[in-house]
């Protein structure tokens, strides 16, 4: 056999190989749509709204940056509580929910900041975000909590940042 045909043979037959064991993982994968979020009147709407899920508790953390809002549905995709007067939620850019049914909110003006607050908006920290040694500064566009850890993201810059180095005020 020349050497063109044993390439492609070997192509084939990885191909083959890796289509047939990547099958069980695709199969245990699957997504759902269940329900509209709602409240007493119907349909809830937000445009660009930023969403956190906690599993453990079965809620659904919205932040709903043009009505400067936080909801928090339950896992029937109903409205239970909703805050935001006297938050300054203007600034606010992404939300994420912690382990007890804590939120964090990340706000980037005046500077960089994440607010700890507990579920009914009281805030229990706040957390400056430090220059973390990036070409000019680090600005976080997103947030996410797990396992007991913050992460932040720079959409810009293409970074991220794990909570190790905060300073608390």
């Amino acid at each position: 056999m020349n050497r063109k045909l044993r390439i492609n043979i070997f192509v084939l037959a990885t191909a083959a190989c890796l289509s047939v064991f990547s099958l069980p993982l695709w199969a245990q994968t699957s997504a759902g749509y269940l329900y509209h979020l709602s409240d007493f009147n119907g349909t809830v709407q937000s445009l660009w709204a930023r969403v956190s899920v906690d599993p453990r508790h079965g809620e659904v953390y919205t932040l709903n940056r043009s009505d400067a809002a936080i909801q928090i549905f339950s896992d029937t995709a109903m409205q239970v509580f909703g805050y935001g007067e006297g938050l300054s939620l203007a600034a606010a850019l992404d939300i994420a929910s912690g382990d007890h049914g804590d939120i964090y909110l990340l706000t980037r003006s005046p500077v960089p900041t994440v607010r700890h607050l507990n579920y009914r908006g009281e805030q229990i920290d706040r957390l400056l975000i430090d220059d973390l040694g990036c070409e000019g500064s680090f600005q976080p566009d997103y947030i996410d909590y797990r396992a007991g850890r913050l992460f932040l993201a720079d959409a810009e810059k293409c970074a991220f940042w794990p909570s190790t180095n905060n300073k608390r005020s």
